[in-house]
C-alpha cells in the first residue's frame, strides 16, 4: 500500500495582480495591477520583479518582508522599469477658450516616434497652465473609441501645475494603437484679461523637454 503524501500547510497570499489579464495599474497598489502573462523573480533586496510576456515589459513591486514559510507582504506600488519615455511625442491638440471664471477642457495628444511601441512605466507627467489659467484637477485618458478612463491628479501652486499619474503607453496592442489622448480640465481665472492669448504653459512627460501649451481668454 502506498503511503499518502503529506502536504505542508500554509497561507497563499496574492501580492500582485487582480487575476484578470490586462495592462493597467502602474503607480498603484500591486494587488490592483492588471498583468498579462506574468513571470516573477525575487531580487536580493526583496524587490518582486514581474516580467509580462504579453505586455513586453518588466514591472517592480517595491520591497517587503519575505519569509520562507510566512505570507509575503508587499505594501508597494507597481512601477515600470522601461526607460523609453523620450520616444513619446506629446502635443497640444486643442486650445482651451474660456471667459474669466469659466471652466473648459483641452486635449494633449501623445504619440511615439515613428509609431513605435512605447511603454515607459510611470514617468512624471507635469503640465503648467498658461498665464491667467489654473487646472481644475479633472483629467481623463482615451484610446478612442475603445478605452477611456480617469487619471489620478495632484494640483500644485494653487492649480497652476497639475501632475498626472499613469502609464502613457502607445502602440502596445489592439486597444492602445497609435495615439493616446489626455483630456485636462482648466479654468480662466476671474482676473484673466479678456482677449489675451497666453502661450507660456507647458506639458512634459518624464525627462524630455516640455512642449508649449497655450490658451485664449474670451
Amino acid at each position: 500500500m502506498t503511503t499518502p503524501a503529506t502536504v505542508p500547510t500554509g497561507t497563499i497570499t496574492t501580492v500582485a495582480g487582480t487575476g484578470a489579464a490586462g495592462f493597467d495599474g502602474g503607480g498603484g497598489p500591486a494587488v490592483k495591477a492588471e498583468l498579462n502573462g506574468p513571470r516573477i523573480a525575487l531580487g536580493r533586496s526583496g524587490n518582486l520583479c514581474v516580467s509580462e510576456t504579453n505586455n513586453h515589459r518588466v514591472r517592480k513591486a517595491g520591497t517587503g518582508g519575505v519569509g520562507r514559510h510566512t505570507p509575503v507582504q508587499i505594501p508597494a506600488e507597481i512601477t515600470g522599469d522601461s526607460q523609453d519615455e523620450p520616444a513619446l511625442r506629446p502635443a497640444q491638440e486643442s486650445v482651451p477658450e474660456a471667459k474669466p471664471g469659466d471652466s473648459v477642457s483641452f486635449n494633449v495628444e501623445i504619440r511615439s516616434l515613428n509609431n513605435q511601441p512605447v511603454t515607459p512605466g510611470t514617468p512624471a507627467q507635469r503640465c503648467t497652465a498658461p498665464t491667467g489659467f489654473a487646472f481644475t484637477g479633472g483629467a481623463s485618458y482615451g484610446y478612442y473609441p475603445a478605452v477611456t478612463g480617469n487619471l489620478r491628479t495632484q494640483l500644485e501652486d494653487g492649480g497652476r501645475t497639475v501632475i498626472m499619474s499613469s502609464d502613457p503607453h502607445v502602440n502596445m496592442g489592439a486597444t492602445a494603437r497609435t495615439a493616446l489622448i489626455h483630456t485636462i480640465g482648466i479654468r480662466a481665472l476671474p482676473d484673466a484679461a479678456p482677449g489675451s492669448r497666453p502661450a507660456d504653459g507647458s506639458a512634459a512627460i518624464g525627462r524630455p523637454a516640455p512642449v508649449p501649451l497655450s490658451a485664449h481668454v474670451l
